[in-house]
């Protein structure tokens, strides 16, 4: 995946093997006004604590999966704002949501 998106490369938290890892990699093109994208970000960070997401989350052999968030615009203009964390249930899945809108665009 680092290839891929071109991500920096260095010491990324390493997590425990997961059967299911998602990476949230969301497009940022320029045709989309602040608005519209505030607003879909703001979905995804709703999205992910939802009671539905949170039990298909629990539904597996690990019961949590790792969760890491990437916004881009280009082709070399990735960045990764939030790094590999562990989503288990709906307290870090709350967090994780909470550090999604934190960042400025």
């Amino acid at each position: 995946m680092e290839s891929a998106l071109r991500l920096p490369r260095g010491p990324h938290r390493r997590l425990p093997h997961h059967r299911r890892a998602l990476t949230d990699a969301h497009g940022a093109p320029r045709s989309v006004n602040h608005r519209k994208f505030l607003l879909q970000r703001e979905g995804y960070a709703a999205a992910i604590s939802d009671p539905q997401v949170i039990e298909a989350i629990k539904s597996g052999p690990h019961q949590s999966i790792a969760l890491c968030y990437i916004e881009w615009s280009g082709f070399a203009a990735q960045k990764l704002l939030i790094d590999w964390s562990l989503v288990d249930g709906p307290g870090a899945a709350r967090k994780f949501g909470d550090r999604m809108r934190l960042w400025a665009i």
